[in-house]
């Protein structure tokens, strides 16, 4: 699971960050919407069978880890925009424990 900092989503309130796993991203773009949207840099590209796992970080250099199908062509470097959506957000307090 996948945390990070959750100060431009208001509707958390006291919540200190929100988890989403890997295979609950998906590839977008600025049109695409969805609950949790953010620009990645990508810094590797794992082949894993029949999917591969994109490494890569956050402006703010949180490390992002998701999956897609296939061999991408994604190259190093490249940017990036991935999305989730409300119902796969999972939101944490400081102390590590999950809250609804």
């Amino acid at each position: 699971m996948l945390c990070f900092d959750p100060s431009n989503f208001d509707r958390i309130g006291s919540r200190d960050a929100i988890g989403i796993r890997p295979k609950d991203l998906y590839l977008g773009d600025a049109q695409t919407g969805g609950a949790f949207q953010a620009r990645v840099r990508v810094q590797g590209v794992e082949l894993v069978g029949a999917e591969s796992y994109v490494y890569g970080v956050l402006a703010d250099g949180q490390a992002i880890v998701f999956r897609v199908s296939g061999r991408p062509q994604i190259g190093i470097d490249s940017e990036l925009t991935v999305a989730s959506s409300t119902n796969v957000l999972r939101f944490f307090v400081s102390r590590g424990n999950r809250t609804q």
